[in-house]
C-alpha cells in the first residue's frame, strides 16, 4: 500500500505540468473505528485510506474520470480493499439554456483479501436525466437510473438490478430560502427462499446441509420514497439544511434473503426501508477553516434475513469433531428494525499552494448510537478520521 501512497504524491507533482483540462485529486486518511461491524462485538480497528482520482475534459460537453481508493486494515488485513472505478458524464445541452439535461456512466470493482473475496463485486451505473427551468426561481427534473451489482460466480444469490424513476423539483422564495422536493418508484430483482416451502434448510439423508442455491427463487419487489430537503443561509457565513426521507418496500412477508457470517460485509445491508431527517450546519465564522457538523435519526426496516452460525458436529467424538457453518432456521428468520442518530463534527482547513495547487487538512469525529430489535446489532461506536487532500 505504502508503494502506491508515494506513487499518488508523484502524480501530485508530476500535475503540475499537465494540461488545464486535466484535474487531479489525491487524498490520505488515518482513522480510528472502535467498532468496525457495527454490532455487539466493539471489533476496534484503526485503518489507513488512501484515493486518486484524474479527470479530463475533452470536451466543453463531456468529462471522463478514473478513480482508486485503498483501505488498509492493520488487524483484519483480508478486509482490506481496493476500489477501481470509471465514470462519464455527457452534457447534450447547450449552458444557459432553459432545458438542460445529462447522462452518467459509471463502472467500479472493489476486492477483497483471499478468505473474503466472495464479497468482491462489481457494479455499473447509468442515470439519465432532464430538468426545465419554468422560472428564474423554479426548477423541475425527472429522469431514470439503472444499476447493476455483481458478485462471484459461487455467489449469485446477491446479484440484484435496480431500476429507478425519479422526478423533483426546486424553488427558492422569501429571499434565499429553498425547498427541494423529490419522489421516485423503483424495482430491484433478488433472490430469496420461501420460508412457508421451506421453514428450515432442507438437508440430504446424511444431515449435510443442501446447496443453499438450489432452493432459491428469482423474485423482485417495488419501492417509493418521497424526501423533501430545506436550506437557507444563517448571515453572510452560515448555511442549515433540514432532509427527511421516507421509503417503503412492497415485498412479501415469506421472502427471506441469505444472509452472511459479517453482516457489515452483507450486500443486503443496503437495502432497508423506513424513514430518516438530518440536520446539517456549514459555517466560515472561524477565519482560515470550514466547520461542519450535523444531527440525523434513521428508523431501519431491512429485508427479512436468514443469518449462518457455527454448529459444532460430532462432539462426542474428539477424533472427527469439526465446526460447520450453517443457516439458522428460515421461518425464525425476522426482518430486523433498528434505530439509529448520529452526531458529527469535522473540521477542514484549505490552502493554496503555487501553480494551482490547492491542500485541504480536515479531521472529524461521529458518534454512533444504535438500537434494534435484534440485541446482536445494539452498539455504540465513535469514528475518528484526519486526513490531507491535494487538488489541481
Amino acid at each position: 500500500m505504502y508503494r502506491r501512497l508515494w506513487l499518488y504524491l508523484l502524480l501530485v507533482v508530476l500535475c503540475g505540468s499537465v494540461s488545464a483540462d486535466v484535474n487531479l485529486n489525491v487524498g490520505f486518511n488515518r482513522g480510528y473505528d472502535d467498532n468496525l461491524f457495527k454490532d455487539s462485538t466493539d471489533q476496534i480497528a484503526p485503518y489507513s485510506k488512501a484515493n486518486a482520482s484524474v479527470s479530463y475534459d475533452p470536451f466543453s460537453f463531456l468529462q471522463l474520470k478514473g478513480h482508486q481508493e485503498l483501505t488498509y486494515y492493520g488487524r483484519f488485513h483480508d478486509l482490506s480493499n481496493t476500489l477501481w472505478g470509471l465514470n462519464s458524464v455527457w452534457l447534450p445541452t447547450r449552458a444557459n439554456t432553459t432545458l438542460s439535461a445529462f447522462i452518467q456512466a459509471g463502472w467500479d470493482m472493489r476486492t477483497y483479501g483471499v478468505s473474503l473475496e466472495g464479497y468482491n463485486s462489481t457494479t455499473i451505473e447509468v442515470k439519465a436525466a432532464a430538468g426545465y427551468q419554468f422560472k428564474e426561481n423554479v426548477n423541475y427534473r425527472m429522469g431514470v437510473k439503472v444499476k447493476a451489482n455483481r458478485y462471484p460466480s459461487d455467489s449469485t444469490d446477491s446479484d440484484n438490478t435496480q431500476l429507478e424513476f425519479f422526478s423533483g423539483i426546486n424553488m427558492t422564495f422569501l429571499g434565499s430560502n429553498s425547498l427541494d422536493i423529490e419522489a421516485g418508484w423503483g424495482n430491484s430483482d433478488y433472490k430469496f427462499v420461501d420460508a412457508l416451502i421451506y421453514p428450515e434448510m432442507p438437508e440430504f439423508p446424511s444431515g449435510a446441509p443442501v446447496d443453499a442455491d438450489s432452493v432459491l427463487t428469482d423474485g423482485d419487489f417495488n419501492s417509493v420514497y418521497i424526501s423533501p430537503r430545506f436550506s437557507r443561509p444563517v448571515g453572510s457565513k452560515t448555511g442549515i439544511s433540514l432532509i427527511y426521507q421516507y421509503r417503503h418496500f412492497q415485498l412479501s412477508d415469506n421472502a427471506v434473503v441469505l444472509g452472511s457470517s459479517i453482516p457489515f460485509l452483507s450486500p443486503w445491508n443496503a437495502f432497508y426501508d423506513g424513514s430518516s431527517v438530518q440536520l446539517r450546519v456549514k459555517t466560515h465564522l472561524v477565519p482560515r477553516l470550514i466547520i461542519s457538523a450535523g444531527a440525523g435519526y434513521w428508523d431501519k426496516t431491512y429485508l427479512r434475513t436468514v443469518e449462518l452460525y457455527e454448529l459444532l458436529m460430532y462432539p462426542d467424538i474428539p477424533e472427527i469433531t469439526y465446526w460447520e457453518t450453517r443457516y439458522g432456521r428460515l421461518d425464525e428468520a425476522l426482518r430486523r428494525e433498528d434505530w439509529q442518530s448520529k452526531l458529527y463534527v469535522e473540521i477542514q482547513r484549505p490552502i493554496k499552494i503555487d501553480n494551482g495547487f490547492m491542500a485541504d487538512f480536515s479531521a472529524s469525529v461521529q458518534y454512533e448510537d444504535n438500537r434494534s430489535s435484534i440485541d446482536r446489532y445494539d452498539y455504540t461506536c465513535w469514528t475518528i478520521l484526519c486526513g490531507v487532500s491535494f487538488k489541481r
